[in-house]
């Protein structure tokens, strides 16, 4: 069996169908940054850019707080965004500036 394509029609680094349209979706992303720390695999640093590259472009208070552009702060963003935030820190030693 092999793993569902994401967006771009690559085979996803975690494995199953994962495409990254929403704060929400970021949950996962904090274990696709502790594989990459644990066994760097150029699979992960692909998602991980990808992951960037959403937040990035992300909507976001002037404190730089994600918010969803057409409903506003919602609780579960934070939840899922900063423990990415904070993991990549701790790996890279790069903070996230907006």
């Amino acid at each position: 069996m092999k793993a569902a394509p994401v967006g771009d029609g690559k085979l996803s680094p975690v494995e199953f169908y994962f495409r990254i349209g929403a704060l929400w979706q970021t949950g996962l992303a904090p274990l696709v940054e502790e594989r990459q720390e644990a066994a760097w695999d150029v699979k992960y640093e692909e998602f991980l850019a990808l992951m960037d590259a959403f937040l990035a472009q992300e909507t976001h208070f002037e404190d730089g707080t994600f918010y969803r552009a057409k409903k506003g702060l919602m609780t579960d963003d934070p939840y899922m965004a900063v423990p990415y935030l904070i993991r990549k820190w701790k790996h890279t030693g790069e903070e996230y500036v907006l």
